[in-house]
Order: C-alpha cells, then structure tokens, then sequence
C-alpha cells in the first residue's frame, strides 16, 4: 500500500517555526479588521496572565515548542539505542469531521487508540489537525492525525504493529497506509517535532493518478486512472487561517500531546512546565 506522506514544511529550529507563526498572527489580524470590522488585534500571549494553553493561540503555541523541543531532544539524545528513531504518522479515515463540528472533536479518542496499538514503545506524540476543502465527498472537512516521535525502537516490531493499524483501518485517501513511519537521525529530531507542533498551514486536495495509455483500435492517446491517489498541497488562505484557528479555539495543546512508555516522563516535564506560570493562579476546588 502507497504511504500516507505529505511534502513536509521543514521547521529547522525554533526561530523560524517563531516568524512562520508570527506571520500567521499578522494575517489573522489582517483579517479580522477587514473582514469583522474589529478595531482589536488578537492580544499575545502572556504567560503572567495567561489561564489556559489554547492551540488558536499563536504565541501560547511558540512557547510551548521551544519547551517541547529542549525536553524531547534532551530525551532522544540521551537513548543509548543503536537501532535508530522513528517518525510515525497514524491518520485514520474514520476520523475525519465536518468543520462545523471538528471543535468538539476529542483527541483522545486518537490518542487512546494510538497508545493501545503501539504499548511497549517509547514514543512522545502530538494530534493535528488538517483542512481538506472538497474531500472526502466534495465538500470541506477536518482530518484529525497524529505525528510521533518514537526513541529506538525494534524496527521489526514497529513495522508489525503499524501493519496492523494499517490493515485494520482504513486511510482517508484510497490505497494510502494509515499509520507509517519513516527513519529519524537524531539531528533531525528537533525539525521534525516542530513540524508536528506547527499550526496548519496547508491545505489538501487529493486526485486520482492517470496513465497514459493508446487504444488498440483508432491508436488515440487516452489517459485513465489508475486506482491510485496522490494530492496537491496548497498554503491555506487567510480565511482558511481564520477557520482553523476557530476550529482550535476549543482544543489545548497540553491535551493533546500524548505519550508511551519513557517518552510520558517526558510529556509530564513538557505540559508541567508550559502550565506552571499560571496554575498557582487557578481557583482550588
């Protein structure tokens, strides 16, 4: 079966997935004054009065990196395993939900799920969201996935165990694996966590792949499909910035980052230490 691989928007570190995401401010703000009419722009993040970790916020979301990446890449770096580390993506099509309901939707139905099938391994990991504006029936929707960062595993029993995924599951796109990994060298650690850490930033429109062909009889040049997909990746627009960042108002990026085995230690320092500033400040039940 055909990989479920996206052209990846490498992050090299965390100056640049800053201005990638400060970009995507401006142009938020941009458009809420021309469109909304509002005379405010979306207010940074602070960490002194901030109450909650929410994954529309742009700067919440810097912050959160560059302590996810100092943590992450401490935990990889200090793995004495020769086998190598792994970059998995898990993207089931049953996920899949209408915008206009996807802010409701749970990570941790993803996140259980994922952690069921990969127990045993050592992994820290994030939930995205997609935006796919025709698929799957011509008419938008959001695609709930989840990228890995796996330390050292048996790569024998890694590739079983997402087999299995892939053959219990079905992906969005047809023909596509739902869960694969691709090798991680350690100095690619950090860009590709930062990756799974980003905002969306694209779009996808998938399209069936056409051969050519002749027909045997009047020898015309046909092109016909092949039963396999591929898709295009355009960047988001303004008002498709806009919606996502709707669509995130109600998720939080503690919740949903997720983890396996050494790598929960990890995830606990990470989400511990993003949330410390302000949980002094919370009403004591």
């Amino acid at each position: 079966m055909a990989k479920y691989v996206k052209n990846r928007t490498m992050l090299r570190d965390v100056d640049e997935f800053r201005i990638k995401h400060l970009e995507i401010l401006t142009r938020r703000n941009l458009y809420r004054e021309r469109k909304h009419r509002l005379n405010r722009s979306i207010p940074p993040y602070n960490r002194d009065t901030a109450i909650e970790l929410r994954a529309d916020d742009i700067h919440a979301r810097i912050a959160f990196a560059e302590i996810a990446l100092r943590n992450v890449v401490e935990w990889v770096e200090a793995s004495d395993s020769k086998a190598g580390h792994k970059f998995v993506t898990v993207a089931i099509g049953r996920h899949v939900v209408d915008p206009a309901h996807s802010a409701s939707f749970d990570p941790r139905h993803l996140q259980l799920f994922i952690q069921k099938a990969l127990k045993g391994f050592d992994f820290v990991g994030y939930v995205e969201f997609s935006y796919y504006p025709r698929w799957p029936h011509g008419v938008p929707s959001v695609h709930p996935h989840a990228h890995l960062i796996v330390r050292g595993p048996s790569e024998k029993k890694l590739r079983a165990s997402l087999s299995v995924i892939s053959q219990r599951h079905m992906s969005l796109i047809p023909g596509w694996d739902s869960a694969f990994a691709s090798s991680l060298a350690s100095p690619n650690v950090g860009s590709q966590l930062l990756y799974a850490l980003k905002f969306p930033l694209h779009s996808y429109a998938p399209y069936p792949k056409k051969a050519t062909t002749w027909d045997p009889e009047t020898g015309e040049e046909l092109k016909l499909p092949t039963g396999k997909f591929a898709q295009h990746k355009n960047d988001l627009r303004t008002g498709e910035l806009d919606l996502m960042a709707g669509i995130l108002s109600n998720q939080f990026l503690d919740r949903m980052m997720f983890a396996g085995g050494t790598g929960i230690a990890v995830k606990d320092a990470i989400i511990g230490e993003a949330l410390r500033p302000f949980r002094s400040r919370r009403p004591q039940a």
